[in-house]
């Protein structure tokens, strides 16, 4: 796992503990306070419940270190405030390999399903008109996500630029392709399918819009356009 991949994980961690031992405090705090009759025994479990709580709110803040666009606020104080991180969440999931070997091309004479094959651990090959396709993804956690992100991505481009629209956050019309699945079948014998189109129009999931979002801001932020 590249230093890279670490910080992204590290961040993901701290973020999904901080909200949780946040809240969980300050839930705790009120329960305490209101359904325990003892005093002693109330002020000790609310200072607990306190101390999960700013627990919760370090591990954001170290969040933020380590990736600020997860939190626009925050993101404004490593913005304005604190030194620029060295790396960032625009590069997630990016494939080892050259983006030549995994630049699928997007026409009009698509087949209905892209099947990857992985052919060694964290590694997926795609085959359209006898050409192979490599995404050499080893070392990322959702490495079949990254794969469908970077295809859909793609789709997105392709037609946000020939339909005139400035949004890659939105559902668009494909035309000439009426309907595109990817998917998966992974060594161990398990399979795993993203609807990329579906009748005519390209279909975004949630986790799709949210990461889409955050890289436009971060591309923005950097003075850099994709």
């Amino acid at each position: 796992m590249s230093k890279h991949q670490k910080r992204i994980l590290i961040t993901n961690v701290c973020v999904s503990s901080g909200i949780i031992l946040a809240v969980l405090g300050v839930a705790l705090m009120n329960i305490f306070g209101f359904c325990i009759s003892d005093g002693n025994l109330s002020g000790k479990l609310i200072l607990l419940s306190f101390i999960l709580m700013i627990i919760g709110f370090i591990l954001l803040v170290i969040a933020t270190r380590t990736n600020a666009n997860f939190f626009p606020h925050f993101g404004y104080l490593r913005t304005h405030i604190l030194p620029p991180p060295t790396e960032s969440f625009g590069s997630a999931g990016v494939p080892n390999n050259p983006i030549s070997e995994f630049d699928i091309p997007i026409t009009k004479f698509m087949p209905d399903v892209l099947q990857a094959q992985e052919i060694a651990k964290g590694v997926y090959e795609i085959i359209i008109d006898q050409k192979k396709y490599t995404f050499d993804m080893k070392g990322w956690i959702l490495k079949e996500y990254y794969i469908y992100e970077i295809i859909l991505t793609k789709i997105q481009i392709k037609f946000m630029m020939k339909n005139k629209i400035k949004s890659l956050c939105m559902s668009l019309e494909t035309k000439n392709i009426s309907n595109l699945k990817l998917d998966f079948l992974k060594q161990s014998g398990k399979k795993k399918s993203y609807t990329l189109i579906q009748d005519g129009k390209t279909k975004l999931n949630f986790r799709f819009k949210h990461n889409i979002k955050q890289k436009v801001i971060f591309f923005r932020n950097k003075k850099k356009y994709i």
